[in-house]
């Protein structure tokens, strides 16, 4: 009932880097073409043999581009994450885990230090994030449910729990009961844009009050 406060929040916790490239043809989530040439020889030139055999004959990336989002950056200056899923082998396409609009420009981010922290620092700005929207808006939260990307986690691996248990995140949350859980298919609200958006390798908090 309206007795409950609720923030939430919903981070892409990544910089942009120089590189980038146009989605010249799309459909839903496959890309065909990357800067008017098969998408799968723009991924394979930049990522190399990391992904070569699916390159050859077809098949899933995820684990070698959980580090490695490519991002659509908004009129409002917010970006969108997008993982990338497979290669298409001899048709070259790609596939993502988010639609790719026809025309986009492509921007490769950097994920820095998130995965050999366990992303600390997004965990601590995801809480604070959250715990300032909404109706919570400053107050003090109850209860939580933490919401990371299992894409994310994949990055990660065992330096999870260094970010759950970091000073940044551990002092803001303290004896708070929070439920955590990694996922795929995040959906974020980009405050700027006004828009909901499907933002792959994200992390976020919802907080109760």
């Amino acid at each position: 009932g309206p007795s409950v406060k609720f923030g939430a929040s919903m981070l892409g916790p990544y910089t942009e880097t120089e590189k980038t490239a146009k989605a010249t043809k799309t459909e839903g989530r496959r890309v065909f073409e990357i800067d008017g040439k098969p998408a799968a020889d723009f991924v394979y030139a930049w990522l190399g043999e990391e992904v070569g055999e699916s390159y050859r004959a077809g098949g899933l990336i995820l684990p070698q581009t959980a580090q490695k989002p490519v991002g659509i950056k908004k009129p409002s200056g917010e970006y969108v994450t997008n993982h990338l899923a497979a290669l298409g082998g001899d048709e070259k396409f790609v596939d993502f885990f988010a639609p790719i609009p026809e025309g986009a420009e492509l921007i490769i981010m950097d994920s820095g230090d998130g995965p050999s922290t366990g992303y600390a620092s997004a965990l601590a700005s995801a809480y604070d994030t959250a715990k300032s929207q909404g109706s919570l808006a400053g107050g003090s939260p109850a209860a939580g449910i933490l919401v990371f990307c299992g894409g994310m986690a994949i990055a990660v691996g065992d330096n999870l729990d260094a970010g759950l248990t970091s000073d940044s995140f551990a002092s803001k949350v303290g004896d708070l009961p929070v439920l955590g859980m990694t996922c795929f298919g995040e959906q974020a609200f980009l405050e700027g844009q006004k828009e909901n958006v499907q933002r792959n390798l994200s992390v976020g908090m919802i907080l109760l009050g």
